[in-house]
């Protein structure tokens, strides 16, 4: 019988604000929070210690942040509008900027690092590295509760309610579809394989759509809504939450 692999306690550091949000380095060395009464942490491992610092933050309180992969950079946002970009190296605000009224409650850089998809409201928009717009897409007809590239960086996801938006990043051409159904979709999870897109719903029911074929199926019996999706590294398994139950 194989031993139980168990979870082994490295470093902690204690942060003088609530955690919302995390993001790795793509090293592993470093991670970003953000907090919710607004401020900003990079938080450095190294042997058995976790060396966190504040580098600023967001009036009224954090979002979101997104680490860059393979960049030494990461992005946060808050309810003071803005986004923020961070040099990870000596700590310094790069930039910031307000793109919308609204909040820019999502942020995720795409995973070969050149762009960084947020969403404000109804509206994503597409940023360079260094804040520049690429592309503003048409406003969804919902408010958008997530984001999600798949592995290959050329789908961005968007779960709105009634439907998963998906984004065809190629440019100069943007194409986009929609896999609809009628509740709240809460979350984006493509598979590594690239071969499903899943989402849970405010109905208590987790969705997904066969990619090549635009099949879908569901399951439901889910106690509350699912409002947690995470595929495993090798797409056998997907894991999801309704409660405090891990299915």
């Amino acid at each position: 019988m194989k031993t139980p692999a168990i979870l082994e306690p490295r470093a902690a550091a204690v942060l003088d604000d609530y955690v919302v949000d995390l993001a790795w380095a793509g090293d592993g060395a470093a991670l970003a929070a953000a907090g919710g009464e607004g401020k900003v942490f990079l938080a450095r491992f190294g042997g058995d210690a976790l060396d966190a610092r504040e580098l600023g933050g967001h009036g009224m309180g954090a979002l979101a942040v997104s680490w860059q992969p393979s960049g030494a950079r990461f992005a946060s946002s808050g309810q003071d509008g803005s986004v923020a970009l961070w040099d990870a190296a000596g700590g310094a605000a790069l930039k910031r900027w307000r793109p919308a009224t609204a909040w820019t409650s999502q942020l995720a850089f795409s995973p070969d690092g050149r762009l960084l998809a947020g969403a404000s409201g109804k509206q994503i928009t597409l940023w360079s590295p260094d804040g520049e717009v690429v592309h503003a897409f048409e406003p969804c007809s919902g408010a958008v509760a997530a984001l999600g590239w798949d592995r290959s960086g050329r789908d961005l996801a968007a779960a709105i309610n009634g439907a998963l938006v998906v984004h065809r990043v190629e440019p100069p051409v943007f194409a986009t579809r929609q896999y609809k159904w009628p509740s709240n979709c809460l979350t984006v999870a493509f598979s590594p394989n690239g071969r499903v897109l899943a989402t849970g719903m405010q109905d208590g029911s987790l969705h997904f759509w066969y990619l090549a074929t635009g099949k879908d199926s569901q399951m439901r019996g889910y106690p509350a809504k699912v409002d947690l999706t995470a595929w495993s590294g090798d797409s056998k398994l997907l894991a999801s939450n309704a409660g405090n139950e891990v299915v």
